[in-house]
């Protein structure tokens, strides 16, 4: 019997926040023994520029028909509009899709219980013994933003505590709308309250950043709380009180619901105590957050110290070129082994993204050539295929493990995209390990030949 396939349409798959749901949806695929399929670009650019968002061609790779089921992480894109291609093969061939994080017409969606996560930071502050409490939430309107608006209100109703709706004060969830709410308390424009709800840590890194700028001492002057648990907390003074919203869950979410399974996890407790507010740090949470800031901080210098960069630059060989990557392979951290895509007339004026040619590369070895490679682009450049069998045909190589593949477009001249590459992971603890972006990056700007 075929195993099931389930494409995941993401953005910037190498965002702690996209890694924790696609390590959701890779565990509960892996229960019920099925593979995924990630199509991600690299940069998300928020700019718009026809060159630089030519990335998202990627995704018109996606084709439905090799998949039984798709989900869509729609809070990881900037601009939704950039899927409508999808959106309109998925109708077409009805293929059952669940959207993570927001709404698009006939397909059914999927939330974090935002809510009970705002009314329990609430009730933190209202056991600390705080009444007068203001709230800064994204843009009115938002129905994320007015979702956890209401929910601290409803909290503060719950505990007899009438709230004032001059007290509730709109931004964009980005560090700026901290920082402009801090200068209206700074300046007088409004009154000191004794705590501040961020409805996401952007925000309350801003507002925290400004306030002590200031000289305003939190949390003896004012509390701030955040929400999401994004990362960067160290970086910021004092340490934020947040909660981490379960995004793992939310991909067990969507593969139970497009494959009628019932995977569950143990929900642990999410609450991250910081010195924002009177209850302090807990010790073992930030030596865990301290530890994962070593180890990125770690692969950082293996890649800098590593020459990876120079070394592809000096290749005049295709064959060269591959043969650097196998070296340096170790880079791909959890990667079991890497495709690199080559449009196969990659060399002409003409390459039309018709017709791929691609070399599997791992730590030891490239297309089973070992050492040294043909100048025939043919002899290591082994398989031929077509983008719309790019995930199908190459599941196939490893049909008896479970995998995560991840395609992003790799490079492109102009508005032509002439190489892709596609990373494989093979177990689903390796997906939150995995490091893609930086890799991909050295690709695509040492590509010169």
């Amino acid at each position: 019997m075929c195993k099931k396939r389930i494409a995941v349409i993401t953005a910037r798959a190498d965002d702690n926040e996209q890694k924790e749901i696609l390590c959701g949806i890779a565990e509960a695929a892996f229960a019920a023994d099925a593979d995924t399929v990630v199509y991600s670009n690299i940069y998300n650019h928020w700019v718009e520029d026809t060159i630089l968002n030519y990335e998202n061609i990627i995704y018109s790779l996606f084709e439905p028909g090799h998949f039984d089921g798709a989900i869509i992480t729609a809070e990881a894109f900037r601009d939704i509009s950039i899927l409508n291609g999808i959106v309109e093969k998925l109708k077409k061939s009805k293929l059952p899709a669940v959207v993570i994080g927001g709404e698009l017409e006939s397909f059914a969606s999927i939330y974090s219980d935002d809510e009970s996560d705002m009314e329990s930071i609430t009730e933190h502050l209202i056991k600390h013994g705080f009444t007068d409490i203001d709230i800064l939430t994204g843009v009115r309107g938002d129905k994320t933003a007015e979702r956890r608006a209401a929910a601290c209100k409803n909290a503060l109703n719950k505990h007899g505590i009438q709230f004032d709706e001059s007290k509730l004060h709109y931004g964009d969830f980005w560090n700026t709308s901290g920082e402009a709410l801090a200068q209206c308390y700074i300046n007088g424009e409004l009154p000191f309250p004794q705590a501040v709800i961020c409805t996401n840590d952007y925000m309350a890194f801003g507002l925290c950043d400004a306030l002590l700028s200031a000289g305003i001492s939190i949390p003896e002057q004012l509390s701030v709380t955040g929400y999401d648990y994004t990362g960067g907390r160290t970086y910021h003074l004092p340490l934020l009180t947040t909660m981490r919203r379960n995004r793992r869950k939310l991909g067990h979410y969507a593969v139970n619901r497009l494959l009628k399974c019932k995977y569950s996890a143990e929900d642990k407790d999410r609450f991250i105590s910081g010195d924002s507010c009177p209850c302090g740090v807990v010790q073992s949470q930030l030596s865990d957050e301290l530890y994962a800031e070593r180890i990125s901080q770690y692969h950082t210098i293996m890649s800098s110290v590593a020459q990876f960069s120079s070394r592809l630059t000096a290749c005049k060989t295709l064959a060269e070129y591959t043969a650097v990557l196998s070296e340096f392979f170790y880079l791909l951290h959890s990667a079991e082994y890497l495709y690199l895509c080559l449009d196969s007339e990659w060399g002409s004026a003409k390459f039309s993204g018709d017709e791929y040619l691609c070399c599997k590369i791992s730590a030891d070895e490239v297309c089973d050539i070992p050492e040294r490679f043909s100048a025939n682009i043919q002899t290591h450049f082994s398989i031929k295929i077509t983008p719309k069998v790019f995930g199908p045909q190459l599941l196939e190589t490893v049909a008896e493990a479970f995998v995560t593949i991840r395609f992003s477009k790799l490079h492109s001249f102009e508005t032509s995209a002439f190489i892709h590459s596609i990373i494989f992971v093979l177990q689903p603890a390796c997906v939150m390990k995995a490091v893609f972006l930086s890799i991909n990056f050295v690709f695509d700007s040492a590509f010169l030949m």
